[in-house]
């Protein structure tokens, strides 16, 4: 099942990238869901970034590879995959929180 992913920073100039058995990938207009994001530096890579206060924005989407595995770390619901893992990891070790939300698969390719 394809789903919305939050506050995710890609590296520059990566499209997608892989982690475990999840694929992740861009939004076609992720310039400008990025600039939405809080910002506390100006910097410029494959995008401008000014200073703002920022929220929370759509910067990609997920899927998984191969059929979902169960979550290693037991925290906040039994029904957690190994997505909810990934996303810790990514949160503990960038500035960001992530968060992602299902999404119907007929509307998977006018996202």
């Amino acid at each position: 099942m394809r789903k919305q992913v939050y506050n995710l920073e890609f590296p520059s100039g990566c499209r997608s990238m892989t982690i475990f058995d999840y694929k992740f990938v861009k939004v076609d207009d992720y310039p400008t869901q990025l600039q939405k994001l809080q910002q506390l530096v100006a910097y410029h890579s494959d995008v401008q970034i000014e200073i703002n206060t920022g929220e929370h924005s759509i910067t990609g989407f997920v899927e998984s590879i191969k059929p979902e595995q169960k979550a290693v770390l037991e925290w906040g619901s039994s029904k957690n995959t190994a997505l909810a893992d990934i996303l810790l990891l990514l949160s503990i070790y960038s500035p960001r929180c992530f968060r992602y939300r299902s999404i119907r698969k007929e509307y998977g390719n006018n996202c």
